[in-house]
């Protein structure tokens, strides 16, 4: 199987970031670190604000996935970031057991859409946003935010893995252990559609 060029690229940072060059370090860590919290967050049914008190751990574990990338069998950039992001989840959720006691989202807590509107332009990729819309980005990618959490684990999975992690049918269709790539396709236009009736009116101009 080739390797995508996205992925490619990736490789080339990781070998450099190995051999000490940080700002190839630095390069991963902006290239990957928003987008697992978003996921993470996601998979657990947070909102990214309760996620602010274990970026630390998110940090702690990429580097470690960076610096065993051996380990790592896929080629493709979606399935590359769907690893990393299950390497933090699994942290999270040992290190939430252990701190059980502490209040999630406590100290720097930062609003969702803080951290740029990652949702809205990769699950609403062809919407044609109006100028509205973009002065209200905000408060819609919180919209989606909350309406993604409600929505039954294995939707809220399908389009975290399709348009989020960026993942092809056919990897899709191995994650979730789904009969085949057409099987895939239709779970993932499902889930979108239950999306787009829990947000309602918010998308200006969308069918």
């Amino acid at each position: 199987m080739s390797i995508q060029p996205d992925f490619e690229k990736t490789l080339v940072l990781v070998n450099s970031a190995q051999k000490g060059d940080r700002r190839a370090l630095e390069a991963l860590f902006e290239r990957y670190l928003p987008r697992v919290q978003r996921i993470v967050a996601l998979r657990l049914g947070w909102k990214l604000s309760q996620f602010a008190t274990v970026e630390d751990i998110a940090q702690e574990v990429l580097l470690k996935a960076f610096q065993g990338l051996e380990r790592f069998e896929e080629s493709s950039e979606g399935g590359f970031l769907n690893w990393l992001s299950r390497c933090v989840e699994c942290e999270v959720v040992d290190q939430s057991r252990k701190r059980s006691s502490q209040k999630r989202g406590g100290g720097n807590v930062r609003r969702f859409g803080d951290f740029g509107s990652v949702l809205l332009s990769s699950i609403f990729a062809g919407s044609s946003p109006t100028p509205s819309q973009i002065v209200i980005a905000k408060d819609t990618e919180l919209a989606i935010e909350e309406a993604l959490i409600e929505l039954p684990k294995h939707h809220r999975e399908a389009i975290v893995l399709r348009h989020v992690c960026a993942m092809g049918y056919d990897e899709i269709a191995r994650t979730l252990n789904l009969a085949s790539e057409m099987t895939a396709r239709k779970a993932c236009s499902r889930a979108l559609k239950v999306l787009k009736e829990k947000l309602g009116g918010r998308l200006q101009g969308d069918t």
